[in-house]
């Protein structure tokens, strides 16, 4: 092996991403990100609540509605700042065919 090994090269070539800790920016947009994230979540779990409301049944589909809408737009926006590559690897554990059995993909 060389003294200078390619992972001293990689971290040469790109001198912001050498340094291992996040900066205060990135850090706060990931918190951003995954705080929309539990948001979304939050709102998915309103919709259960919805029926129980007292409310008439127009005004219930109009909340549950909105509550759907507003939830696809946060998630939308956290798709956009965390890339597509985040998104795949977040519905693969989410998928339910592949919690009991090894599936082909």
């Amino acid at each position: 092996m060389e003294a200078g090994g390619a992972e001293e090269r990689e971290i040469g070539k790109c001198p912001k991403t050498a340094s291992p800790r996040l900066s205060r920016r990135s850090w706060r947009t990931w918190f951003l990100v995954f705080g929309a994230f539990v948001i979304l979540k939050l709102l998915y779990a309103a919709i259960l609540a919805v029926p129980f409301l007292l409310l008439t049944t127009g005004q219930k589909i109009w909340v549950s509605v909105g509550l759907v809408v507003v939830a696809e737009t946060i998630f939308l926006f956290s798709v956009f700042f965390l890339g597509r590559e985040v998104v795949r690897r977040y519905r693969r554990y989410l998928d339910p065919r592949r919690w009991f059995g090894k599936g082909r993909y």
